[in-house]
């Protein structure tokens, strides 16, 4: 409905929700009728509910030896140039599951990333100069543990301007993820200390509080499964409840691994193009 209570109609043979993984199942939650008293394609109960998201933790280092190279060209090279990753796939580690990635950014940028140093005038402008230039970033990425506990809901109090429902995010940290995040600020300061860095900044001992959840990375809302009593969507990201409605973002992720979404988000959309365009051929969809 608009803001003057007018119904808009419009009729579509098949719907493809591609609206991010807080807006596809606020929509699908939103729309509640006598056959679907729970929301739409919501008769397992599964939507809004498995949202996750990656999170991560930096350690600052610096290298006495870059603090002279030639900067000028800094601008034009992005930050992050390189990736530790692969780690614990052979071998778990005992105190959590899943692993993590190391993002490693450098370069001296206009916002920089070292500011905390003694000093003013000529020789406060010296130590900036050379401590960003010098200094190197080691920033994780980890997947948040999938849990019954994050979830997203309607907000019973908070609306847009159509007097629609907002969404409400449980979005937390768990003993897992404290766990990982820790070992990767300790792994991390070996790797600086064996290349004879020096460490500018750590942040102790890990808790909820000095870590932070990824808003670019959220997934796992409308999950596919072949169970239509533990999933959304099928393999195709075809509503196991109503054929013609087709989910076409990140939501359907059924699981998450360190790495950023966006190449699997467009891999599986493109997937379930290629099986929307086979169901109408077949005349499976009218």
């Amino acid at each position: 409905t608009t803001p003057k209570n007018v119904v808009e109609k419009v009729e579509a043979k098949v719907l493809v929700l591609a609206c991010n993984s807080i807006e596809t199942p606020r929509q699908l939650l939103l729309n509640k009728t006598r056959e679907f008293p729970n929301g739409l394609a919501n008769g397992s109960g599964q939507v809004g509910r498995n949202l996750t998201s990656h999170f991560g933790v930096d350690v600052i280092a610096y290298f006495h030896e870059l603090r002279n190279r030639n900067a000028s060209k800094d601008n034009g090279t992005d930050y992050f140039h390189s990736l530790l990753t692969g780690l614990y796939w052979d071998q778990p580690s005992k105190n959590f599951s899943g692993t993590y990635q190391v993002q490693c950014g450098s370069g001296l940028r206009p916002n920089l990333v070292v500011k905390d140093v003694p000093g003013f005038g000529s020789s406060l402008k010296r130590e900036l100069r050379e401590k960003n230039i010098g200094h190197v970033t080691m920033g994780m990425q980890g997947s948040l543990d999938i849990s019954p506990k994050k979830f997203l809901d309607l907000d019973p109090d908070r609306k847009d301007r159509y007097g629609l429902n907002l969404p409400r995010i449980h979005l937390h940290y768990e003993a897992n993820d404290v766990a990982m995040a820790q070992d990767m600020v300790e792994t991390c300061e070996e790797i600086i200390r064996a290349a004879g860095g020096e460490i500018l900044y750590r942040p102790g001992k890990i808790t909820v509080d000095n870590l932070g959840i990824d808003y670019n990375h959220w997934v796992g809302t409308t999950r596919m499964g072949r169970d239509p009593k533990t999933s959304v969507v099928n393999l195709s990201c075809q509503s196991h409840e109503i054929p013609n409605l087709f989910i076409g973002d990140a939501s359907v992720f059924p699981a998450y691994p360190e790495k950023n979404p966006t190449l699997t988000n467009i891999t599986l959309s493109w997937r379930m193009s290629d099986h929307l365009i086979e169901k109408f051929r077949k005349g499976e969809l009218r």
